[in-house]
């Protein structure tokens, strides 16, 4: 990612990070949701249960600074 924007021109960071904010927040999304479903560890499938809403909380956010993404 750092040399994707290091080799943008000035118009093209924000869309390369916003990308990879979606695709990280899309992976950590998927992770704890996994996790919830069929963990092995009950106090980590609660964690990961209650952080889900939190990602899906970033996630709308982000989609309000990238439509589209």
């Amino acid at each position: 990612m750092l040399d994707e924007i290091k080799a943008a021109d000035a118009a093209g960071i924000d869309a390369i990070y916003l990308a990879h904010q979606k695709s990280a927040h899309d992976a950590a999304l998927a992770l704890h949701q996994g996790y919830a479903a069929g963990g092995a560890t009950e106090t980590l499938k609660t964690a990961a249960s209650e952080i889900v809403p939190v990602v899906e909380a970033h996630r709308a956010e982000l989609a309000k600074l990238a439509p589209g993404t």
